[in-house]
């Protein structure tokens, strides 16, 4: 469906781009939508609903640079994970009974249920706490070359380009990163965090 959307637009310049933003792209929206809302399905929704926003938006995207696509689509991808995410929240409920004292009748009403937000919300907290902790552990450099992998989803290949090195030298900073992290987190703690 979204392939048969793109190939509806009928400004071959705009085409082109939603085409390679969705090859390259996509993979990376679905990752940032399975963090967001922990859910397979969601994560594919959400990877889809961004496209449908960036085909409304194509114009924004025109003429900018790699760098500032892969951010525009971040931003956009977890944006609308995190709408989801919030509806969703809206439409859980938990039923419960009640006995009227003025009428005597027995009633039932429905109330948000918030326990696996407060129980996410501490733990998401506690990680990030830890994360930012580490980071600053981190030189600018490697601290740069980890949200390049890690928040951006960059290939190598496009790390070493901002880097200036070698594909080969990414890889073994990211892994030599990585290490440091582990070292400074602990293992139960850098379990926790996905890579």
């Amino acid at each position: 469906m979204i392939l048969e959307l793109i190939q509806a637009i009928e400004n071959e310049e705009q085409r082109s781009l939603v085409e390679d933003i969705y090859h390259r792209y996509f993979d990376r929206m679905y990752r940032i939508g399975l963090q967001i809302l922990n859910h397979h399905h969601d994560a594919e929704d959400a990877a889809m609903e961004t496209i449908k926003k960036i085909i409304d938006h194509v114009d924004q995207f025109l003429g900018k640079d790699h760098t500032e696509i892969i951010a525009m689509v971040v931003i956009y991808t977890r944006n609308t994970a995190r709408s989801m995410y919030r509806k969703r929240q809206r439409s859980r409920t938990v039923s419960t009974t009640f006995d009227s004292e003025e009428t005597g009748e027995r009633g039932q009403v429905d109330i948000p249920d918030e326990s696996e937000d407060v129980q996410r919300l501490v733990i998401n907290s506690e990680t990030i706490r830890m994360m930012e902790h580490a980071l600053q552990q981190l030189s600018p450099e490697q601290r740069d070359i980890i949200l390049l992998r890690y928040y951006f989803g960059c290939p190598y290949s496009e790390i070493a380009k901002a880097m200036e090195i070698d594909e080969n030298a990414a890889r073994t900073r990211v892994h030599r990163i990585r290490q440091k992290l582990k070292m400074v987190l602990g293992d139960d703690a850098y379990e926790r965090i996905s890579f």
